[in-house]
């Protein structure tokens, strides 16, 4: 009797690892065959479930932005006070660092080697975590959007090229007193 197989799920399997092996290597230094190696496939089996390269890329991204998504539902509710929310999302993303950092990592290095071709991936990634700090945070300035989404790229990246900088707890807690202490000298 053949045996039978999840599709979706096998799929899902094979895409979790690549993270951090795209991260690691880049989209461009790295063959089909060594991805296949890195899981412990076949060749045959990757190109059995994704078109090539490019297809597994895209949908590993796809996987890890709906994963993200999902977290932030569970870590950052909506419902909370602006200072819980902004707890609960430096806890999360303190929490997931080394993930953000690797997806900053893969943007990046895919966007430098395909230039404009790059923009409907970049776009997709950067939406996707724009509209899940919006609704989570209930921002609906876009500057302030815009503000808090670079300020917090900033800091992983700070974070990644110097490790033993303040965890990203601290540094946004850190953030919201000079906030205070601004809005304080104002008044």
């Amino acid at each position: 009797m053949p045996k039978i197989v999840d599709h979706d799920a096998r799929r899902e399997e094979l895409l979790k690892p690549c993270l951090e092996l795209f991260a690691s290597r880049g989209f461009h230094a790295i063959s089909m065959r060594e991805i296949a190696k890195h899981l412990g496939v076949t060749t045959g089996t990757l190109y059995h479930y994704f078109d090539g390269k490019l297809a597994l890329f895209e949908q590993m991204i796809d996987l890890v932005l709906a994963q993200d998504a999902k977290a932030a539902l569970l870590e950052v509710p909506a419902d909370q006070p602006w200072a819980a929310k902004l707890i609960n999302l430096s806890q999360y993303l303190g929490k997931r660092e080394t993930h953000f950092s690797q997806i900053i990592h893969v943007t990046l290095d895919y966007k430098r080697h395909e230039g404009e071709r790059s923009r409907g991936l970049t776009d997709r990634v950067i939406n996707a975590y724009l509209d899940s700090i919006q609704t989570q945070l209930g921002i609906v300035d876009e500057a302030q959007l815009d503000a808090l989404f670079s300020v917090l790229l900033g800091v992983i990246v700070y974070r990644d090229l110097r490790p033993n900088a303040y965890p990203i707890e601290r540094q946004l807690a850190a953030l919201q007193l000079i906030g205070q202490e601004i809005t304080n000298s104002l008044k």
